[in-house]
């Protein structure tokens, strides 16, 4: 509650001005005080904090909202009868009660440590017969009650609203047990006449200055955001991935960050207009490293959830240049869900939640980007990409080797020198032999430096290897796609991500249905025993209208010791027909971890016995010796 400051302003003019001022100008003067005057009684108003309140929207006598967990309401009216009916607003519920007498009356039993400057507002209403007259009590100690002065107020025919202060009584204030009595002074004129009280709500004023929240702490607070979360929502970010030369929480430019967020909404109200927003922040540079954007807008019911995925690539489209980005685990994904509790004060409401990421920079690192091959060639390939260096020195004399071996290609190109952050243009035209099948291909591009060796990261030793799809159209080839009916489809592979032994290999296939109906296709992988232990697609159906496509991942379990290139068959089934088969060329590399015996593995065992019969040879001669 807020101490109103009353003075006389004309007084002030009158002292400030005496003789020197015209009419005209103790009118301005007028006006200038007058603005001081609202500027005093602003700066006089501290901001109130709802203890608790009843909407009766649950038609009961519990809080709607208390943040002493303490606070009760009770009724004296032995003679009259509770019920529930319309509120203010009409949509809602009101507190009635009929019957009433001089001295029963609203009682509200509250805890006020650490508040001040205690305000009681409500909403009340009577019938024609109901009582005509109320007052405010107070009680510090429970017990002993004493009337608020001038509180005396006559009942009103339609809802009126209400506000007693309580300022000036000090006793209330920080303490554990404050009273609060809304008092029928008259006996109603008829056993049927009816009072009722909505919007009832005890506030106070905190004692201490609220503390200062960093948003870094609560990112609901960011950019004068919601506080508060009346709505009990909870937001958990679940996972997340990375796609690229990265994994989990540790990303490389040009890496792909998939993150899944799940938003639950575990209070007694459903929240609409949830707008979930995120953003990537630099701690250590104190600045954004991609600005907080917003997602798509949803409504959650109570005790209902909702997961959401978003994406984003570190690459030269963020807010910052990649040059500016360091090495270290100072980067926060931040997120947030905001939205609109749906009662009778459409309350906002927030939650969120953060995960620390680390950058990977490496010092020497080229890699392979936004490869671009025709949909479908004839028997010359224009090959178009850019080659960044994305490591933190400058590069020479790099170049890019080109090959596929069933269509007998292995060219290498060169690219030139790079400078670090910075990307050279390839672009090459590629010769395909006139017999080659009709069907989809893979084209490898390995990235070398000056010395001829293949580039490598040291955060997880892969190589610059990187692959594209490409479906060839020979005239002299055979197709592997069945005709314009139910269940034609086209197929095409690249690979995703893996490559090297004894680790996961993901290929993503993209189906096209090519017939003129709906169609369900399955999907299986066939023929790579030799160097796989097992695939698994997902999913493993689609359904796909005419003309439509969609992308399925196969993971495959490499064995330790595949290495070179090796083949897979796609074979996709509809209608309990196999309408097509792709075969898929990909290149295995060794595994880079572990002790190899190699070719001459018999070697290293026949010098490991010879150690084991020396070390037995020794130890029995050295017995013998000392029993001599």
């Amino acid at each position: 509650m807020s101490r109103i400051i009353f003075f006389n302003i004309e007084k002030l003019i009158n002292l400030s001005n005496s003789r020197m001022i015209t009419k005209m100008n103790r009118k301005k003067s007028l006006l200038v005080f007058a603005g001081l005057f609202v500027l005093v009684f602003l700066a006089g108003l501290a901001s109130a904090t709802t203890l608790a309140n009843w909407n009766f929207e649950a038609e009961n006598l519990v809080p709607s909202t208390d943040i002493t967990s303490s606070a009760v309401l009770s009724v004296n009216n032995a003679d009259g009868t509770q019920n529930f009916t319309a509120g203010n607003p009409s949509t809602g519920n009101a507190l009635h009660y009929d019957n009433w007498d001089a001295g029963d009356y609203f009682e509200v039993t509250i805890n006020t440590l650490g508040y001040k400057d205690l305000v009681l507002r409500f909403d009340e209403m009577k019938s024609s017969t109901g009582p005509t007259e109320f007052k405010m009590q107070y009680s510090a100690d429970g017990t002993n009650f004493t009337d608020l002065a001038s509180s005396t107020t006559n009942t009103s025919a339609s809802f009126l609203a209400h506000t007693f202060g309580f300022s000036s009584v000090t006793g209330l204030n920080n303490i554990s047990n404050a009273k609060f009595r809304i008092f029928s002074t008259q006996n109603a004129s008829s056993t049927v006449g009816t009072w009722r009280v909505d919007n009832l709500a005890v506030e106070g004023t905190s004692l201490t200055a609220p503390p200062v929240v960093n948003w870094e702490n609560n990112f609901c607070v960011f950019d004068d955001g919601e506080a508060n979360n009346p709505g009990n929502l909870d937001v958990t970010i679940e996972d997340i991935s990375v796609t690229g030369f990265g994994d989990d929480n540790e990303f490389l430019p040009f890496d792909k960050v998939e993150v899944e967020v799940s938003i639950e909404n575990n209070g007694n109200d459903d929240v609409r207009d949830i707008d979930l927003e995120w953003g990537l922040y630099d701690n250590e540079a104190d600045e954004w490293v991609i600005e907080v954007d917003k997602e798509d807008d949803y409504d959650i019911d109570k005790d209902d959830d909702e997961t959401v995925t978003f994406s984003f690539t570190i690459d030269e489209d963020m807010d910052i240049d990649l040059e500016d980005l360091d090495d270290g685990s100072h980067y926060v994904l931040y997120v947030r869900a905001t939205g609109e509790v749906d009662n009778a004060d459409d309350d906002p409401t927030c939650d969120a939640d953060s995960d620390t990421m680390e950058f990977v920079l490496e010092k020497d690192f080229v890699i392979v980007k936004d490869i671009e091959v025709p949909e479908s060639a004839s028997c010359s390939l224009q090959v178009s990409a850019d080659v960044w260096n994305i490591g933190s020195r400058n590069q020479d004399s790099v170049s890019v080797k080109i090959f596929n071996k069933d269509l007998g290609i292995n060219k290498l190109v060169e690219v030139g020198d790079i400078d670090s952050f910075e990307s050279e243009a390839l672009e090459e035209t590629l010769t395909i032999p006139s017999n080659a099948k009709s069907q989809s291909y893979l084209l490898t591009f390995e990235v070398y430096d000056e010395d001829d060796d293949i580039y490598q990261n040291d955060y997880d030793d892969q190589d610059a290897k990187f692959t594209k799809a490409v479906q060839v159209s020979c005239s002299g080839g055979g197709s592997q796609t069945g005709g314009d009916s139910e269940g034609s489809v086209l197929v095409s592979a690249e690979v995703e991500s893996g490559g090297e032994a004894g680790k996961p290999l993901v290929i993503k296939a993209i189906l096209t249905n090519s017939g003129s109906k709906s169609a369900k296709f399955l999907l299986n992988a066939a023929g790579y025993s030799s160097w796989a232990e097992s695939a698994k697609a997902v999913p493993e159906s689609l359904t796909l209208d005419a003309g439509k496509s969609a992308s399925v991942l196969l993971t495959f379990n490499v064995n330790k010791d595949a290495s070179g290139d090796n083949t897979f068959d796609l074979e996709v089934v509809s209608e309990n027909e196999l309408v097509a088969v792709q075969p898929v060329s990909i290149s295995i590399s060794e595994s880079k971890g572990g002790f190899k015996l190699g070719g001459n593995w018999y070697i290293w065992l026949i010098a490991a016995l010879n150690l084991v019969l020396i070390v037995i040879i020794i130890s029995v001669a050295m017995k013998v010796a000392k029993r001599k």
